[in-house]
């Protein structure tokens, strides 16, 4: 009896040193969930900001232009972008037709700047106040453009765009090359000419390829019209209705 006694007495004091033991544990352990619980969700950066921090922390060496045309000039932002950035997308630039700009714009076309370790943002900087440009950054692109008082508002949008519409724009190019391939840039601004469409001074259509992404910019009225041609490319082919309004059999 005594024995009994004995063991059931080490088995409560065991019991018991375990319940402390969890009590002191659990504080912390309840804090920890509780720290995770409060800890928000990152929200994803829209990708206007994403380009806009490569902008900021993309450092290039050294730049050495010498009266360099601002097309070169930009050509090689993008590529050293590229280069430069770690996830290796770089930064999509898209430079306004300048050659038909009357010449009271005054639009100067050569850069002659020499830097070392300067981030893009602050070459850019350089780049707008030597050429009389200015530059926006957009949902996919750095849009560049001449610093002057535009007549008409111009806007940015992104349209995702189909291989039938690439096809019509092949065609209205006049060539029979098919959709554009590989990562460059392509001007699409003649080609959306072509099919009725209106570019004032400062309006830009760029093709990018490597996201199928068409990035015009251009007026309001414009815009709605690119859309409404892609809208006609994309929408899914439906039988024609019969004079009661109903599908024909069968279909």
């Amino acid at each position: 009896m005594q024995y009994q006694k004995s063991s059931q007495w080490v088995r409560l004091a065991a019991l018991g040193l375990v319940m402390v033991m969890s009590a002191l544990t659990l504080p912390s352990e309840v804090a920890a969930q509780e720290n995770t619980a409060s800890t928000p969700a990152a929200s994803p950066s829209s990708n206007r900001a994403k380009l806009e921090n490569k902008l900021k922390t993309i450092v290039i060496d050294k730049v050495d232009f010498n009266k360099a045309d601002i097309g070169d000039v930009i050509q090689f932002l993008a590529k050293k972008s590229k280069e430069l950035d770690p996830d290796k997308v770089g930064i999509n630039f898209v430079l306004a037709d300048l050659s038909h700009l009357p010449p009271q714009d005054h639009i100067h076309r050569e850069v002659s700047v020499t830097l070392e370790n300067v981030p893009i943002e602050e070459l850019l900087k350089y780049i707008i106040e030597q050429t009389n440009l200015q530059y926006s950054v957009e949902e996919y692109a750095v849009n560049i453009r001449p610093a002057v008082d535009e007549s008409e508002t111009l806007t940015v949008r992104t349209y995702l765009v189909s291989a039938q519409f690439l096809e019509m724009i092949s065609q209205a190019r006049g060539n029979g090359s098919g959709a554009p391939t590989g990562d460059a840039q392509v001007d699409f601004k003649q080609p959306l000419t072509n099919l009725g469409i209106r570019f004032p001074v400062g309006a830009t259509a760029t093709y990018l390829p490597e996201s199928s992404k068409l990035v015009v910019r251009d007026t309001p009225e414009q815009l709605d019209s690119i859309a409404k041609l892609i809208d006609q490319l994309n929408a899914p082919h439906t039988p024609p209705l019969t004079n009661s309004g109903t599908t024909p059999p069968g279909n």
